[in-house]
Formats: C-alpha cells, structure tokens, sequence
C-alpha cells in the first residue's frame, strides 16, 4: 500500500515539474513577443517577414522537445497566437 502511495507521488511530482516547464517557456515565449516585434521593425522587417518569424518559433516548438510539442499542441488548440 505504501509502495502505491509512493509511486502516486512520484507520478504527480513529475506530472507538476512538466507542468512548470510549460509555464516556465510559455512565460518566456510571451515576454519575448514585444520585444521581438520591436527588433524585428527596427531592422525594418515588415509585417509579413514578422509573421514568419514568429510562424518559425512556433515550427520550432513543434519539433523540439517533448515539453514544447505539448505546448505547442495547446497553443494552436486555443488558436494562439492571433496576428491580425
């Protein structure tokens, strides 16, 4: 019976450490946004060329890590991000 607790524990403690990474990334990934669009129009890209680099970022995610997949899969799930 201990051994199960054991084992729920442990489950959970990782299940909350994957859960901070998610934050942790998506906090950095939404810090970054305003400061990357104003880089990014202070070498003059435009509009479009911004686009795709953030459509690039978002590539990134997808194909990286375990961690940003599953972010990446909730990002696009809730229909973020909305560049209009």
């Amino acid at each position: 019976m201990a051994d199960d607790h054991e084992t729920r524990i442990a489950s959970l403690e990782a299940k909350v450490k994957e859960l901070e990474a998610l934050v942790n990334i998506s906090l950095r990934l939404s810090a970054a946004d305003k400061p990357l669009c104003a880089l990014l129009a202070r070498f003059g890209a435009t509009e479009a060329e911004t686009l795709a680099v953030h459509a690039l970022l978002l590539e990134t995610l997808k194909l990286d890590r375990p961690a940003y997949q599953q972010l990446h899969t909730f990002v696009t799930a809730q229909g973020w991000p909305d560049w209009r």
